[in-house]
């Protein structure tokens, strides 16, 4: 039987909450980029350039991108062979 210890969970699933909604993903990043470079509108390029800023200080600060970063629902299956230890899902 695998033992899985509750706080290992919880620390995995605050990682993973905080990770997602204060970087984005790569290729997002890159299309942002790669859309300032490419436009021509002066208002369009000011609001990119002011997305790619707040993508850098929410990254660098682990601040959310957004106010809006919505809510996490995690569903999950544990077979008869897992035991969590030190809590309950």
């Amino acid at each position: 039987m695998r033992v899985v210890k509750y706080n290992d969970i919880v620390k995995s699933i605050r990682d993973m909450i905080i990770y997602s909604t204060t970087h984005l993903a790569p290729d997002m990043l890159e299309a942002l980029k790669k859309a300032y470079e490419n436009e021509k509108s002066e208002v369009s390029k000011a609001v990119l350039k002011q997305l790619l800023e707040n993508a850098e200080i929410a990254a660098e600060n682990y601040k959310p991108l957004c106010q809006d970063t919505g809510l996490a629902i995690d569903f999950v299956k544990v077979g008869q062979d897992l035991r969590v230890e030190g809590g309950t899902l």
